[in-house]
């Protein structure tokens, strides 16, 4: 009931939308990838044979969603080598970003709106073996005409904030009936576990395995190296202090600005770096640069910045290499958390050694926030203490080492959740091997996997035994640890 109802409402919203396409097709954000919202595959996918062998299917909303679940896929992929993987998003700088990360991949794509008839000749084409969604991407239709067709879906780095729990609540059992389509949900936390739990999901189906944001180092081992080129690139002097502001939402370039000004007064040689989180604000935030007092120049523009006080980083994927600038005498300013936008990711800066400073708005990332918070290797405040205590932990060379000694520590030490969700990733697809191939095992022995097919108890395996020794040989593939041999599972 819930689903038709939903899919009623979502048609007719884009039917009373439709005349307006016209003037919608101005907006170069909606004009983008239209095709691929609409169901229309490019046209290299389209003359390409179906793939026989399925894929690995992950879906992320945006940037931050793809860095996130990045490192369960390259844990996945090395496992399921016969599989294309298969990239849906939800925003353009999402899908970039993929296309950046996994250039191996089959395909890189927006996703369609969410509706059964859009999404069906996909899922049909791509034959997901595995389907892998980032952190909240509950979308009915998907979640519903990916399972009818077979797939087994999985939830990395699930979150759910308090008030995400009080509005799905609203819709009672209807949304539960939807989140039952999904098989197994890793979640960042405890708290984020009882929190699906309370939606009415089953709680064997339910395991909290950490954040696998903390999983960034691997892919920040270029940065230093490219610092002192990026260095030399802009003019700007060994040593000089950069402040690196990350991921801005509105309204808070000026306040950071000023934050800056009042930062020169301690330290003249300091730089700052302005990276807005969304690019289509650019006019907007060089309106706010024109009517300061310093200096600034574009990063596109491809000039030296030397005697610029501003350097504003108008390209996607470039700010983890930026924040490598900040290293050794420098910190970075963590965008959305000085107006109430719930924060932006710190870690990043923080798994290169450089500290972070945010604001008191940090509930999108309350646990990464604590975590270094408690490690020293951050520190918390208002806009009106910012430059204060920015210009006091420059100044003393001792106490910034120490800050950025254990920040890079704190995500270290926290590190594995990634390659957790990829092993459970694996064993889902053992239980749909052996649910599918049952009648090859004893009975006694299917009996017992049956009590550790919801991966939430925690039963003892048993020491399945099977008639057929290249059968259990070929089952048990799948079960390996990553790491463990030479073989690969199909």
């Amino acid at each position: 009931m819930f689903l038709g109802i939903y899919s009623l409402a979502l048609s007719l919203a884009c039917l009373c939308l439709a005349p307006f396409l016209p003037l919608l097709l101005l907006f170069g954000r909606v004009r983008k990838g239209l095709g691929q919202r609409l169901g229309i595959l490019p046209r290299e996918l389209r003359d390409q044979a179906l793939l026989s062998e399925g894929s690995l299917w992950v879906h992320a909303a945006s940037l931050g969603e793809v860095n996130a679940v990045a490192p369960v896929v390259r844990a996945l992929l090395p496992k399921m080598p016969r599989q294309a993987l298969v990239f849906t998003c939800t925003t353009l700088a999402g899908r970039e970003q993929a296309r950046r990360l996994f250039p191996q991949a089959g395909a890189c794509l927006l996703l369609p709106l969410d509706l059964a008839f859009l999404l069906a000749p996909w899922i049909r084409r791509f034959k997901p073996r595995l389907l892998v969604l980032a952190e909240t991407e509950f979308w009915p239709n998907f979640l519903r005409q990916a399972k009818v067709h077979g797939a087994n879906i999985l939830v990395a780095n699930g979150r759910l904030t308090e008030r995400s729990l009080r509005r799905y609540g609203r819709l009672g059992r209807a949304f539960t009936a939807v989140l039952e389509n999904v098989d197994l949900f890793a979640m960042q936390s405890d708290a984020d576990a009882a929190r699906v739990i309370a939606l009415g999901v089953r709680r064997a189906r339910v395991v909290a395995v950490g954040n696998t944001k903390f999983d960034v180092s691997g892919d920040l081992s270029g940065a230093h190296d490219e610092a002192a080129k990026r260095r030399h690139e802009l003019g700007w002097k060994t040593g000089a202090p950069v402040i690196v502001a990350g991921s801005t939402r509105p309204g808070e370039e000026a306040v950071l600005l000023k934050a800056f000004g009042e930062l020169k007064k301690f330290l003249p040689a300091a730089r700052l770096v302005l990276a807005p989180r969304h690019l289509e604000r650019l006019p907007e935030v060089e309106s706010v640069l024109e009517r300061g007092k310093g200096s600034w120049v574009r990063r596109s523009a491809a000039a030296l910045a030397k005697d610029a006080d501003v350097l504003l980083l108008d390209s996607l994927g470039e700010l983890r290499g930026f924040y490598a600038l900040a290293c050794g005498s420098g910190a970075a300013w963590i965008g959305g958390s000085f107006r109430d936008f719930g924060g932006q990711n710190p870690l990043e800066a923080a798994a290169l050694g450089v500290p972070v400073f945010f604001g008191p708005y940090m509930r999108h990332f309350e646990e990464v926030a604590s975590a270094l918070l408690e490690s020293g290797g951050a520190r918390q405040t208002g806009e009106a203490g910012l430059a204060r205590q920015t210009a006091d932990l420059l100044k003393d060379t001792a106490a910034h080492r120490k800050a950025a000694a254990a920040a890079e520590q704190c995500v270290r030490s926290r590190a594995g959740a990634s390659r957790a969700t990829a092993e459970l990733g694996l064993k889902l697809l053992l239980v749909a091997r052996m649910r599918r191939d049952g009648h090859l095992w004893r009975d006694e022995g299917l009996e017992s996997f049956r009590k550790v097919s919801e991966f939430g108890a925690e039963v003892e395996a048993p020491e399945w035994r099977d008639e057929r020794p290249e059968q259990y040989r070929s089952g048990r593939e799948f079960g390996m640890r990553l790491g463990d041999g030479d073989e690969q599972p199909d």
